[in-house]
C-alpha cells in the first residue's frame, strides 16, 4: 500500500506542471475544482492499474497492422 501511495504521489508531482498549464485556459472560478478532479482521476487510474508500460513507436504501429 505504501508503495502504491508513493507511486501515486510521484506521478501527480511529475504531472503538476502540465496540470497547472492546462487549467490556465479555464475560468478562474473553475480552476481549483478542475485541478482536484484531474488529480482524482489520476489516482483512480493508477489505483486500478490501468497505466502500463507505454509501447514504443514500432510496437504501437504494429498493433494497427
Amino acid at each position: 500500500m505504501k508503495q502504491e501511495h508513493d507511486l501515486i504521489t510521484e506521478f501527480i508531482t511529475q504531472m503538476e506542471p502540465k496540470i497547472k498549464k492546462s487549467i490556465k485556459y479555464t475560468s478562474f472560478q473553475e480552476r481549483d475544482d478542475l485541478e482536484q478532479e484531474i488529480k482524482l482521476k489520476m489516482v483512480e487510474t493508477v489505483s486500478r492499474g490501468v497505466i502500463k508500460e507505454t509501447p514504443g513507436f514500432w510496437e504501437f504501429k504494429q498493433s494497427f497492422e
